[in-house]
C-alpha cells in the first residue's frame, strides 16, 4: 500500500513536470483560441502573451503590433467588401482590422452567387498559404472613425476537415489599442445568399455594407489547376445515375448541416491539427510532436498518462450565469460541449475520449424567455484508469473556478460561476427542475465531431484520397475522380471532382458520399441587405432581424 501511495505521488509530479509555466487550463485555453492556433500555422501574424481578465481579448507578445503588416489586401484582388458599423479609430487610438482566407482559388467561381467552381484543398493547411507568402490572402487596415473598412480579397478556396467541406470564407481580427487583439471571432462566408456575415459566440454589431465584383465569370469550375494540394472543385451536374438535387437544394443542405456541425471545433483544437499534420497532440508539452515522453503514453493519438490505476469514475457539477440566449445557444452547443471535453483532458492529462459525458442545462425560470442572462447548469463526467480518485478530485475542483476561466471555456460570457456538487461514484443525476428547462447533452458516442478525430488519427498505413479515409463517407455530395485541369458548369446536383494524377474513373454503382458544412456560425445581429456593382448579378438580402427574432423566439 505504501508504495502503491509512492508510486501515485511520483506519476502525479511526472506529469506536471512536463507541464509548460501556467495552469494545465490556461494551456488548453491559450493553445486552442483561435489566434494563436492560426498563428502558430502561420495563416495570420501576432501570437498572445496573456489573456484579458473579462476573456474579451488577449495581449499581443512584445514581437508583434497591431499596426504592423498594413495592407489594403493582395493587388490583384476580386472582391472589394466594405465593412460597417466597427468601432471607430478616434485620435491616439487606431483600431486595426485584419482578415485572412485560404488562398485564391486556381478555378473561377462567383462567391456572391453560388459555391459552383470553388477549388477545394485536402486539409487547411495547404490551403492557407503563410502570411509572409506572395499569395498571402488578406490584408490589416485602420477603421475609419465613421467605422467603415474596405477588405480586398482573392476569390477564396476552401477545404475538406475530414469528410466535411469548410464553407469558403474570411477569418476576420479587430485590434485596438496597438496591442489588443479581441476574441470576437467575426468571419465572411459565402453560401446560399453570397456574403453573409457571421460572429462569435456572443455576437456582433459588424455589417456588410456592400459587395463588388470585378471578376464575374460565365465558366465557374473553369481554369488550370496546378496545385497537388487541390482535390477538386465544386461543379454542378447535369446528368447521372443518382438522384438529381434541385437547383439550390445542396445550398440548404450546406445551412442544414452548418446548423448542427460548426467545424471551429475541428479548426481550432490543438489536438486535430496536430492530426491533421499527422502528428500526435502532447498533452504535457500542449503541442504536437513525433513521439511521446517518457512516462507517458500513446492513446488515441494524444500522448497522456499512463493507465495504472483502477477505473474512476468521478462528476462535477457547476452553476453559471451566462450571456446566451437560444439561438446563441443553438449555434454554438456542440462547440462548447466538445471544448469542455478538451479542456478538462488538458487539465487531466488523459485523452478528451475519456471524458464521457458532458452537459449544459438552461433554466427557463431565471428571468424571461428571451433573456441574454441565463441560469445554468453544467454536468461533466470522466472515467479513467490514469489516475486515482483522490487527484481527480482534486484536480476537477480546478477546473472552473472563477467566471473568466468559466467563460473560456463555455466560449460565451460568464458572470458568475460556483461548484455545486462532486460525486466520485460517477452518478449522473437529472438536473432538470422545472417543465421548461432544456439539457443538451453529448458523450463519447453522439460527440459529432468524434468522427473526424477517428479518421485523422495518426496510424500506420492509413490510406487517404484526397485527405479522406478510403471507408464508407457519409450521405451528402457526390464524390468522382478526375485529372489536371478539372472544369465543368452544367445544370443540376451537387458534386465533387477529385483531382488524381493517374487514372480518370468515376465511380458509379459504388458512389462514395461527402456532407457540407460550415466553418464558422455564430449568434450575432443580421446580415443586412447587400449591393452587387455587377448588372448581371441580382441583389440578395442577408436575414432580416425579423427571421433572427423568429429564431430567437423558436421553443427550446
Amino acid at each position: 500500500m505504501a508504495r502503491l501511495a509512492v508510486l501515485t505521488v511520483c506519476l502525479f509530479s511526472e506529469a506536471v513536470a512536463h507541464s509548460p509555466q501556467g495552469s494545465n487550463g490556461e494551456r488548453m485555453r491559450g493553445s486552442r483560441r483561435l489566434w494563436d492556433i492560426a498563428a502558430r500555422e502561420k495563416h495570420i501574424w501576432g501570437r498572445c502573451d496573456r489573456w484579458d481578465a473579462k476573456v474579451s481579448g488577449c495581449e499581443l507578445n512584445s514581437e508583434y503590433k497591431c499596426s504592423d503588416r498594413l495592407s489594403e489586401g493582395p493587388e490583384q484582388y476580386d472582391m472589394e467588401i466594405v465593412l460597417g458599423n466597427l468601432t471607430p479609430s478616434r485620435d491616439g487610438h487606431p483600431v486595426h482590422l485584419a482578415w485572412w482566407a485560404p488562398q485564391k482559388s486556381q478555378t473561377a467561381w462567383n462567391p456572391h452567387d453560388s459555391l459552383e467552381g470553388c477549388a477545394v484543398y485536402r486539409d487547411m493547411n495547404e490551403a492557407y498559404p503563410d502570411f509572409t507568402d506572395p499569395n498571402f490572402n488578406g490584408g490589416n487596415l485602420v477603421v475609419s472613425e465613421t467605422g467603415t473598412v474596405t477588405i480586398r480579397v482573392q476569390n477564396p478556396a476552401t477545404y475538406f476537415v475530414t469528410h466535411w467541406i469548410s464553407v469558403p470564407h474570411i477569418h476576420l481580427r479587430l485590434c485596438s489599442n496597438d496591442t489588443f487583439a479581441h476574441t470576437t471571432q467575426d468571419a465572411i462566408i459565402f453560401v446560399r445568399n453570397g456574403a453573409e456575415l457571421v460572429a462569435g459566440e456572443a455576437g456582433s454589431s459588424l455589417q456588410i455594407v456592400s459587395v463588388k465584383n470585378y471578376t464575374w465569370t460565365e465558366r465557374p469550375g473553369t481554369g488550370n489547376v496546378s496545385d497537388t494540394g487541390i482535390a477538386g472543385i465544386l461543379v454542378w451536374r447535369r446528368e447521372g445515375t443518382t438522384t438529381t438535387l434541385a437547383p439550390g437544394q445542396i445550398q440548404q443542405l450546406v445551412e442544414d448541416t452548418m446548423d448542427r456541425m460548426n467545424l471551429d471545433a475541428l479548426e481550432f483544437s490543438p489536438i486535430y491539427q496536430c492530426f491533421e499534420n499527422d502528428q500526435l497532440y502532447d498533452h504535457f508539452t500542449a503541442d504536437c510532436t513525433t513521439s511521446c515522453g517518457g512516462g507517458a503514453e500513446v492513446a488515441h493519438g494524444q500522448c497522456v498518462r499512463p493507465a495504472r490505476f483502477p477505473e474512476s469514475s468521478v462528476v462535477g457539477i457547476w452553476q453559471l450565469m451566462g450571456t446566451c440566449n437560444e439561438a446563441c445557444w443553438s449555434q454554438w452547443k456542440n462547440v462548447t460541449l466538445h471544448d469542455a471535453r478538451l479542456a478538462l483532458a488538458d487539465l487531466l492529462d488523459v485523452p478528451f475520449q475519456e471524458i464521457q459525458k458532458v452537459s449544459m442545462t438552461f433554466h427557463a425560470s431565471a428571468g424571461r424567455r428571451l433573456s441574454t442572462d441565463k441560469l445554468a447548469t453544467f454536468q461533466i463526467m470522466v472515467t479513467t484508469k490514469r489516475l486515482p480518485k483522490n487527484d481527480i478530485n482534486t484536480l476537477m475542483r480546478t477546473f472552473l473556478t472563477d467566471p473568466a476561466v468559466a467563460a473560456d471555456v463555455m466560449n460565451f460570457p460568464v458572470s458568475q460561476v460556483t461548484m455545486t456538487d462532486m460525486n466520485d461514484q460517477g452518478e449522473w443525476r437529472n438536473v432538470e427542475t422545472g417543465s421548461g428547462d432544456r439539457t443538451d447533452v453529448i458523450d463519447d458516442a453522439t460527440d459529432p465531431y468524434q468522427g473526424a478525430y477517428d479518421e485523422k488519427e495518426p496510424r500506420n498505413n492509413w490510406q487517404t484520397i484526397g485527405g479522406i479515409p478510403t471507408g464508407d463517407l457519409p450521405v451528402g455530395v457526390i464524390v468522382g475522380v478526375a485529372i489536371a485541369v478539372i472544369f465543368a458548369g452544367f445544370g443540376f446536383g451537387f458534386f465533387i471532382l477529385y483531382r488524381r494524377r493517374r487514372a480518370i474513373t468515376e465511380i458509379a454503382s459504388g458512389e462514395r458520399h461527402v456532407t457540407a458544412a460550415g466553418t464558422i456560425i455564430g449568434s450575432g445581429g443580421p446580415a443586412p441587405g447587400k449591393t452587387v456593382d455587377d448588372p448581371t448579378v441580382p441583389q440578395k438580402p442577408g436575414p432580416t432581424q425579423e427571421d433572427l427574432n423568429r429564431k430567437a423566439e423558436a421553443p427550446w
